[in-house]
């Protein structure tokens, strides 16, 4: 028989609640623990080239979030803390085992002879039979009849042998008891007292929390794009999207993105801040603000606003740059659902544009400003002055050269104190370069129609100081050396909040219709070249598609270019030709089994099913055949 306790005493809650403690505390500690390490095992998120920051323009913020929170921080310490206090509460919880010992309750030594047991219980029945019994202070005769019933028990536990055979096998003289299953509530939960209280726990937990966050999650997820924006934000920028947008168009309706809504205030933006940054706009980039529709609204007219004064340099109030700072990075991220667009429609000049657009948002330019305008303490004046110069005409001219160039000391020029950054910043600016492209197909030699064809292209970011063919140095090997780098390479990003990774876009595109032909993948953590002796160093990047169905030359265009530079150094390409060939046509294999003959029954069977058989020879030739073998045996007749 099974019966079911609870816990009382609660001896067994303390352990359930210090499994259930650990089951959280412990992976929680641990990823903890493992992001402490690798934030002090490595400086900062993203990596080289670090580039300097004016002392009154500090770094950028890491995008990536922090291992370790002080919420985090401070869940650990209240939960490591409750699990020591009941780690010390349950060892000091005595747990109560009852396992029936006959000579404990008799009061005997285990090794006690049958003589001495049966002496012992005689003296003790005098004692404490309930006949003679003398009742204690607060003892019952009720108590007084189950002891000595216990110690009769316990004497026929040792000297009868049908109940010393329950005990061995039982475990119990009466034999086999009730199991009693422990459960680790206490009796407060199960108190009919505490019913409605518990049960209202249980309902809020249950009935409502659950169902609560399991919603929330489930239509929160429903509500979102793979790339995590607002499906809403995705339906408005399929709608609006064109194949003809410029600059404007899409920076503008970046601006109509859902997710402003929840960052910006409802309120209308002041009249005075939008009429000088639309004039502006007007002015420089022969833009007007639509005023219809989804552009109307109130949100999007303000970030809008922001946006524009952000790649025009205007200067806005206090309250509104903080609200700038808040939506570029909203911007940046609903971005990617615009480059998504394009690449589903191919459209090769618009998604240039929008990975051109990610730049300008990084640097806060616009199209057709000059490179140097990107570089923190170099005035407007100057950069635009500077926009004809390459930046490694500039980077690797000599020290004295290098300060004319850039007027330093000089009125409209780099200040003295502002020059060593500068120089750092124009020598690190990156360029990407295509080292090697090529076609293959696996175990072929040719590419055939319809073959699968792997496009391989190596690239490898240079610094405009070493620019390649022209260093001085020639490469040790003509091999080009794959690195596998898992560190990402820092942007230049003075007046982004947050700090970004270079990548780049590789695609292979029709040269002559302008349409993107393979989907581009992402390049990260591509090697820079870091010293001034040229290196063969790339990073590789595999794409697959399928080859024309038709034999012919056919000529692509490799493109690979930057989502976090505009200018100069934006995009590298390359033409390449493939050659798809005829297919060798396969040979007929020949049928091992010879054709039945047409006098055979398979030959007839043969017919029947229309295949081919040895057909019989004819009588002509038969009797032909046989005439010049008697005319032949004539003439040698003949000759004998």
């Amino acid at each position: 028989m099974t019966g079911t306790q609870y816990d009382e005493s609660g001896q067994f809650a303390g352990y359930f609640t210090l499994t259930f403690l650990f089951l959280i505390l412990f992976p929680l500690s641990v990823s903890t623990l493992y992001g402490f390490f690798r934030e002090s095992t490595s400086p900062g998120g993203l990596h080289l080239p670090a580039f300097p920051y004016p002392a009154q323009h500090p770094k950028p913020k890491s995008s990536k979030q922090p291992k370790a929170t002080w919420t985090r921080l401070a869940v650990l310490a209240v939960g490591w803390a409750a699990f020591a206090y009941i780690t010390i509460k349950t060892r000091d919880i005595k747990l109560e085992f009852s396992v029936y010992d006959p000579f404990e309750i008799l009061g005997l030594a285990s090794g006690s002879t049958q003589k001495q047991i049966r002496k012992h219980y005689k003296r003790l029945s005098l004692q404490f039979h309930p006949d003679k019994v003398k009742l204690a202070v607060n003892q019952t005769s009720e108590d007084a009849d189950n002891y000595f019933v216990s110690l009769t028990k316990a004497y026929k536990a040792l000297t009868d042998d049908v109940v010393k055979q329950n005990l061995e096998q039982f475990g119990h003289p009466d034999g086999k008891q009730e199991v009693a299953m422990g459960v680790a509530i206490p009796t407060w939960v199960v108190d009919s007292q505490n019913s409605l209280w518990v049960l209202g726990v249980y309902g809020i937990l249950f009935g409502l929390g659950l169902p609560y966050f399991v919603g929330k999650w489930w239509f929160a997820s429903r509500s979102l794009t793979k790339d995590r924006v607002q499906n809403s934000t995705a339906a408005i920028f399929f709608r609006k999207v064109d194949e003809n947008a410029d600059f404007s168009d899409l920076l503008h309706l970046l601006a109509t993105a859902d997710e402003m809504v929840g960052v910006l205030p409802s309120t209308p933006i002041d009249k005075h801040t939008a009429k000088m940054v639309k004039g502006t706009a007007k002015e420089q980039l022969d833009y007007v603000f639509p005023a219809t529709g989804i552009y109307a609204r109130p949100q999007s007219v303000r970030a809008a606003v922001l946006l524009f004064a952000h790649v025009l340099r205007i200067e806005l109030p206090r309250k509104l740059q903080s609200q700038q700072r808040a939506i570029l990075p909203v911007a940046l991220h609903v971005h990617r659902t615009l480059l998504a667009i394009s690449l589903a429609h191919n459209w090769l000049p618009t998604t240039l544009k929008m990975a051109q657009l990610s730049g300008h948002l990084l640097t806060a330019t616009k199209p057709g400003d000059s490179v140097y305008k990107g570089i923190y303490n170099i005035p407007e004046s100057l950069a635009e002055e500077l926009a004809e110069k390459a930046p490694f005409t500039v980077a690797r001219a000599s020290e004295n050269e290098r300060r004319q160039l850039l007027r330093v000391g000089e009125k409209d020029g780099v200040r003295q104190e502002d020059y060593h950054g500068v120089n750092e910043v124009l020598g690190r600016l990156l360029h990407v370069d295509i080292a090697d492209a090529s076609f293959e197909v696996v175990d072929e030699e040719t590419v055939t129609p319809g073959a699968i064809v792997q496009f391989k292209t190596k690239v490898r970011l240079v610094p405009a100081r070493f620019p390649l063919g022209d260093d001085g140095s020639k490469p040790e090997s003509d091999v080009l050396e794959e690195v596998k780098d898992s560190r990402l390479h820092a942007a230049y990003t003075p007046r982004f909040p947050h700090e970004r990774p270079i990548t780049y876009l590789a695609m292979l595109t029709d040269a002559k219709t302008g349409r993107i032909i393979v989907q581009p993948g992402r390049f990260t953590n591509i090697p820079v070249v870091q010293t001034p002796k040229f290196k063969n160093v790339a990073k590789s990047l595999n794409l697959q598609f399928q080859a024309p169905p038709q034999p012919g030359v056919y000529t692509f265009r490799a493109v690979v270019c930057s989502e976090v530079q505009p200018g100069w150094g934006f995009q590298a390409a390359r033409t390449m030709r493939l050659v798809v060939e005829k297919g060798a046509a396969k040979e007929k294999e020949e049928d091992d089994i010879s054709e039945p003959e047409e006098d055979t029954l398979a030959g007839q069977m043969a017919q029947l099913r229309g295949q081919s058989v040895k057909k019989e020879e004819s009588e002509s030739e038969s009797e032909s055949e046989e005439s010049d073998n008697e005319n032949q045996d004539n003439d040698s007749s003949d000759s004998d």
